[in-house]
Formats: structure tokens, sequence, C-alpha cells
């Protein structure tokens, strides 16, 4: 097993030297140039000649019996391709250091168990839990050196630098098992000096956390996206929202919040959009033009308009000279909502429909909604999300609000597209401003209670 420890200073020779008079093992190599911190373990990789090897930093400390346990499930099983401790974040003085101590880290410690895991179930729990580092440094891992049969930390055009670590003990994990001790087998010294506090390598971190997310990457550690989606949806929001205060237009965040032009590409069926109105002159224009260009010639829209004047027709004139698939009804009487609803499906011509409120500015929608009407039976209706909206369809849900404030919507309806693409979640209630269902379905369960308010 060979040991290569990092000396990042001048005058850590000296020390070195000290060392190397009573441990001819322990070697000094100096550094035509300064290489970074990850180019210093690629060095001290390729001038490693052991078969196991642990990463030490300079101003880390290891368990005297660190060595030892860490290599010997490497040594005896083929299937173990890592072996870690717990590691313990101290002060220089060694005091406890409470700064990485998080909820997930403390959760994590119930995979150390004195035993082998599965590579890709440590990989699946990290994804879900914001790509914690659970060994916490390179000085929190080991493994064989055969066994990185891949560029060390690069993925296709890549290199990772401020979470090496992580790339690296992920790759070597996917291909079997890692052994995990429940002792604490290194200590993680916190201090000023800290790479990781630094501003530069913070940004690096934060835009490396959105390649882990990539399609690609994972596929490659094979983390069933269906399975981890919600949860990552929302870690990446949360990464995006540090970026607004750092530089929120760096490549990784600019691919996520890239328009994607293929949205509305594809069959659909043919919708009839049912509006109720009541005093809605000032809104419901905006409303009907957000969605009006997306419209087939099949598909319709029917106005009802319980107003007690003709102030919702007047704002519509041009709207309704020029489509001829408006269809507008002045009721004589304010029917109420539930009632309305049902003449107007009544009234509808196409087996899928659409209640939708005149102040809501729909975009992208139809084809979604119809591909999860399609192709699920058990699905009777389907709602979108919204900054104003209750419940499950609150935007909250699954991005962080905080992006409003700092981007477009149209950057913002594409980081949800490019987040969750075509997958929906099953929800026990959706909130009334905008359903989408099957005639059919709606006819089958008795069309609103007119009696009710909503009609619900």
């Amino acid at each position: 097993m060979t040991i290569r420890i990092l000396f990042r200073v001048k005058e850590n020779r000296e020390i070195v030297e000290q060392f190397s008079k009573n441990y001819p093992f322990v070697v000094y190599h100096k550094n035509k140039k300064n290489l970074g911190a990850t180019g210093n373990y690629r060095n001290l990789f390729e001038l490693s000649t052991g078969d196991l090897i642990q990463f030490l930093g300079d101003d880390d400390i290891f368990s005297p019996v660190a060595l030892e346990k860490l290599s010997k499930p490497l040594s005896e099983n083929k299937d173990i391709y890592v072996t870690a401790g717990k590691t313990f974040f101290v002060d220089m003085d060694r005091s406890i250091n409470l700064v990485y101590v998080d909820r997930a880290r403390v959760e994590a410690n119930y995979l150390f168990k004195n035993k082998a895991v599965k590579g890709k179930d440590v990989i699946k729990y990290s994804y879900t839990n914001s790509i914690i580092n659970m060994f916490g440094s390179f000085s929190g891992f080991m493994f064989r050196r055969k066994d990185v049969d891949f560029p060390l930390f690069r993925f296709g055009n890549y290199d990772f630098k401020a979470n090496a670590d992580i790339f690296l003990w992920k790759r070597l994990a996917r291909k079997g098992y890692i052994f995990l001790y429940e002792d604490f087998l290194n200590l993680f010294r916190l201090h000023g000096g800290n790479d990781k506090l630094k501003e530069d390598v913070q940004l690096k971190g934060l835009e490396e956390m959105l390649v882990f997310y990539r399609e690609d990457l994972m596929e490659y550690y094979e983390v069933p996206q269906e399975d981890i989606f919600l949860s990552s949806s929302k870690i990446i929001s949360n990464i995006l929202t540090k970026f607004v205060k750092k530089n929120f237009r760096s490549r990784e965040v600019k691919r996520l919040l890239k328009r994607n032009d293929t949205f509305n590409l594809g069959e659909r069926n043919s919708f009839s959009i049912i509006i109720v109105a009541y005093k809605n002159e000032h809104t419901i224009k905006n409303c009907i033009g957000s969605f009006i260009e997306t419209l087939t010639g099949q598909d319709e829209v029917i106005i009802l308009d319980n107003s007690p004047n003709n102030k919702t027709e007047e704002a519509l004139t041009d709207y309704l000279e020029k489509y001829k698939n408006i269809k507008f009804i002045k009721n004589e009487d304010n029917l109420g909502y539930a009632k309305a609803i049902n003449k107007g499906v009544r009234l509808s011509e196409n087996s899928y429909l659409v209640f939708l409120n005149p102040e809501v500015v729909s975009k992208d929608w139809l084809v979604k909604f119809s591909q999860h009407l399609s192709k699920d039976k058990k699905v009777v209706a389907v709602g979108p999300v919204s900054n104003a909206a209750f419940f499950y369809n609150n935007i909250i849900n699954y991005l962080n609000i905080q992006l409003l404030r700092e981007t477009e919507i149209e950057e913002t309806v594409s980081l949800l597209q490019n987040l969750y693409k075509d997958r929906g979640i099953e929800v026990r209630i959706l909130s009334g401003f905008c359903i989408a269902t099957k005639k059919n379905y709606f006819l089958r369960y008795g069309m609103f209670d007119e009696i009710l308010i909503l009609g619900i």
C-alpha cells in the first residue's frame, strides 16, 4: 500500500525530510508549478506504485487503526471497491466543528455498520440528499489503484475539481460494494485556509452539483430518475438559488435554463377549454392571448359570462372576430360557477376538457394534459403548478420560489420543463384554477353539484 501526503507550501519540505530519515516510504515531491488541489491528487496518483491508495490532506489526521481497517476488506474481497469510516469534523485545536454536521450527514450514519453496502444504494442515497459527501473529503476513503480504469476526475469532457472526491468514490462504488465502518477513522480539520471556503471553489462546487444531476451522468451511475426526481428537482432549485447570490449565469445553469423548443411538438387530443367569467374584463384577454396561438383548428374555447354588463365581451372583441373557435355565451342571469361549467360541458364538442379561470396565464400545457390523460386510464384529472395556487399545485413544492425574483418567467418555465420533463406527480386534490379531464369521466361522475358554490 502506498501513501502520498499532500503538502502545499514550501515550509513543509523540512518536516517531510525529518520523517523520511526514519520512514523511507515517506517521499517528498516538489511540483514544478502550482497544480491546484485536484492536480496534486492526480499527480500523487500517477507517482504512486502501491496496490491500495489512500489520499491524505496535509491538514487531516488519521486514526492509528485507519490504514489497517480500511485495507482489510479491499485485500480480502474483490467485490469491494471502496472502504471508508466516519469522518469527524474538528477545528485546528481538534474541538468539534458543527459546520458540516447537518441532518443529511447525521442520518447517513445508519449506513456505517461494519459491513459491505451496495455501492448503487449509497449513490442513490447521496443523490436524494444534496450529493452529500458522507466520507468528508479525499482523506475519508481507500480504494485499489487497478480499479481506476477511467480518467481520474473526468466524465466525458467535464473535469471535476471542487467535488472530485465525490465523483471518484461514486465511480468506483458503481462497480460493486462499499465497506463502511462505524468507527471514526479520520479527522477533517476546518480552518481559514481550506479550499472549500474559497468563493471560486464554492462556485465551482455548485456548478458541479448541477452536473451530477445531468441525465448522462445519472444514467451512468444507474440512478433511476423516476425514483428521485422530486427530491432531486427541489435540490437543484436550491442550488440554483445559491447561484442567484453569486454567479447565476454559469455554464451549467444556462444549460438547465436553455429553452426546450421541442416541448410543444407532437400530436395531442382536441380540447374544449371552458371559462366562466364574472367581471373579468381586465384579465380575460391576457388569459386567452397566452394560449390561443397554440390551439389547433379542432380546439374550441367556450366562454360563459355571468357578468351583469357587456364589458367582458367588449374586451374580447378582437379575438371574437379573428378566431372562429371562440364561443362566447352571455348568460341572462348569474348561474354561478358550477352551473355555468356544466352548461359549457353540454355545449362542448370535444372529448377532452379544460376548466380554466379567466385570470390564469397558460403556456405549454395541452400536450402534457393530453399525454397524461391518454396514457394512463387511472388518471382522471390533471392540473399544472402555479406560484399563486393552493395545496399541491403551488410551485413552491417543486421549485424554490425565490428564483422567480431573479429570472424571467420564460426561464422558470423552461427550468421546470427540464427538471420534470414528462413526469407527473399523483396528488389527492387539485386546485381548481385549471383542471383538465375527459368528458366521459366528467359525465360519468355526475358533473358539478350545482347546489354547491364551486360544485365540488
